[in-house]
């Protein structure tokens, strides 16, 4: 099962016993068995294991002792990663944040996660060396989610964990939220500063209390309209995508594509326009012997053939087909031959096209790719 449809799943268990419990109110307790431990379990730890994850892991603080953090993930015997759990429905922020940043403070975390087990907020030191940042640079809710969230928290799983590309990543989400949170006020209601700005770059007269407030209402105007337009934009291009790819379909719809062992006898027969591989790859056909040319190249091309297999015989008549030079098994040179690849391979095109289908047939049955997965246009 993917990441994302693990979460999914998760996601749904989580509302089901949101609704059951909805006339009662979960305690702590509840909230570790029912959300917190599944959640982990989803990021791969095996919650029975001491060694990957400690409950009441022991955090003392200065003179307070046996202060103790939720849960604490572990990596080669160190805590890695240290949980706060508060009942499901609380206000995560303000004093839970203080105590976790305590916490954070006297282990070798680098990062904590505050959580009321639908709500999970992601702490690091961004902002000075083994200090608990205020902010939170990653929140996800259980409830509430998308792919790109899911992209960010399957960093945080057993697999996938590295705590340099988790930094990384957490400085790039954090900076980059503040610049659209501060975008998004700039938006609502610009201020002086952003007005004064905008006014010194587009207007050379002087900025008496009417042009500035001329120019509160033009910026707000204006920046509307610039979102409206790339709205649009983005829509006119989605749409003009989406008949694209319908018109696409349409002439898909009138093509006839057969497997090639199952082509049938091509003697006598106009050849197929295309030949279609395993992997989508499709290149076009004029003539029969092109479509064993055509093959060969392919599977040289993907290293399924090297130059040492060199010569390359039927299984029926051992004549040889493919070579490093133009010659069959006697030493007689090639009467028809085609060039593919580089270095090149010598093809020989003497051949009918029954000949051409069966032998392409064959190579990709000594490459061990079922040949049903390579398709003729007809």
């Amino acid at each position: 099962m993917d990441f994302i449809d693990e979460v999914r799943t998760r996601s749904g268990r989580f509302q089901k016993r949101i609704d059951k419990m909805a006339d009662s109110e979960f305690i702590e307790e509840q909230t570790k068995t029912s959300f917190v431990l599944p959640f982990i379990q989803m990021l791969g730890y095996d919650i029975f294991d001491p060694l990957e994850v400690v409950p009441e892991f022991t955090a003392d603080v200065g003179t307070k002792k046996h202060e103790k953090v939720d849960f604490a993930l572990m990596k080669d015997g160190d805590p890695v990663l240290l949980i706060e759990v508060k009942k499901a429905g609380t206000d995560l922020g303000g004093d839970h944040i203080s105590q976790l940043l305590r916490y954070f403070g006297v282990t070798e975390a680098r990062f904590a996660i505050l959580t009321n087990g639908l709500n999970y907020l992601f702490f690091t030191d961004l902002d000075q060396h083994h200090i608990m940042d205020q902010r939170p640079f990653f929140e996800f809710n259980m409830l509430d989610f998308t792919e790109v969230q899911v992209r960010e928290l399957r960093r945080f799983t057993k697999e996938q964990f590295d705590t340099n590309s988790i930094v990384d990543a957490a400085r790039e989400l954090k900076y980059t939220g503040q610049i659209m949170r501060l975008l998004a006020d700039e938006l609502s209601q610009p201020s002086d500063e952003f007005v004064r700005y905008v006014t010194s770059k587009v207007y050379e007269g002087r900025a008496t209390s009417g042009v500035r407030k001329m120019f509160t209402d033009l910026t707000h105007s204006a920046f509307n309209q610039f979102i409206s337009d790339k709205v649009r934009d983005r829509l006119s291009k989605a749409l003009k995508q989406e008949n694209e790819t319908a018109d696409t379909m349409d002439d898909v719809k009138t093509q006839k594509w057969v497997s090639i062992p199952g082509y049938g006898l091509p003697g006598g027969s106009p050849p197929p326009v295309s030949i279609r591989f395993w992997d989508n790859d499709t290149r076009p056909v004029k003539v029969w012997y092109e479509v064993l040319t055509v093959t060969v190249d392919k599977v040289y091309g993907e290293g399924l053939i090297k130059m040492e297999d060199a010569p390359i015989r039927s299984n029926n008549r051992k004549a040889v087909y493919v070579h490093s030079e133009p010659v069959r098994q006697d030493g007689t040179a090639f009467r028809r031959y085609e060039k593919v690849g580089n270095p090149p391979l010598f093809v020989n095109t003497n051949l009918s096209g029954e000949q051409a289908r069966n032998l392409a047939v064959e190579l990709l049955k000594k490459c061990r790719i079922d040949p049903t997965t390579v398709h003729l246009e007809v």
